[in-house]
């Protein structure tokens, strides 16, 4: 199973310049990763106030179009009645893939399970 996590952005060329920025949605992201990139981000020299929320992925999109957030986070793909949401407001998104995840799972040799199934 693959994860893909997103920075879904819908912001004007100078918003990287703005003194606040709100970045808001997947929890995925939200708790570890943007954090630490807020903090190498300011390590350069950057100045800026972040707001970062870990709401949930469909978050990202309910902050986006209401223009409570200046980046949203999802860590799964755009949904089509999403997408139609912004589209039917004249919008356009933009994503950017941040990473990917992987998810294995690994078993000893000697477990004697050979089969599994997800039937009942």
């Amino acid at each position: 199973m693959k994860l893909i996590v997103l920075f879904l952005i819908i912001i004007s060329a100078t918003a990287w310049s703005q003194q606040n920025i709100a970045i808001k949605g997947s929890d995925t992201l939200g708790a570890k990763m943007v954090p630490k990139l807020k903090e190498v981000w300011l390590a350069e020299g950057n100045k800026a106030e972040f707001e970062i929320a870990a709401e949930g992925s469909s978050q990202a999109f309910t902050n986006l179009l209401a223009g409570t957030c200046d980046i949203g986070m999802s860590s799964r793909e755009l949904r089509d009645s999403e997408r139609e949401r912004f589209k039917a407001k004249g919008l356009e998104l933009v994503s950017h893939i941040a990473a990917w995840d992987m998810i294995a799972v690994v078993v000893n040799r000697d477990n004697p399970v050979r089969d599994l199934t997800t039937k009942r």
